[in-house]
């Protein structure tokens, strides 16, 4: 596997247990919790795909929905939300 794809596994993982550790501190929102690593997870699949132009755009979708939802959930705990 190429260092694209273990980063992205290894993000998508870490921010899989992130949902998870939030849901066993606030169980109403595992919906939620179920629906980000649904995308998470199907996004991350996207990364194993054989064709070269399929991959970059998997990839470069998967790094930036990464880099977004991090800062949404930043945004979020800093205001108080979560």
């Amino acid at each position: 596997m190429s260092l694209i794809r273990n980063t992205l596994l290894a993000a998508s993982g870490f921010y899989a247990l992130i949902f998870i550790i939030q849901t066993l501190e606030q169980p109403p929102v595992i919906w939620e919790a179920l629906g980000g690593i649904a995308i998470l997870g199907t996004l991350t699949t996207l990364s194993f795909k054989s064709d070269t132009h399929e991959l970059h755009n998997g990839e470069i979708i998967l790094i930036w929905s990464c880099i977004l939802l991090f800062s949404l959930y930043a945004l979020l705990r800093a205001g108080g939300v979560i």
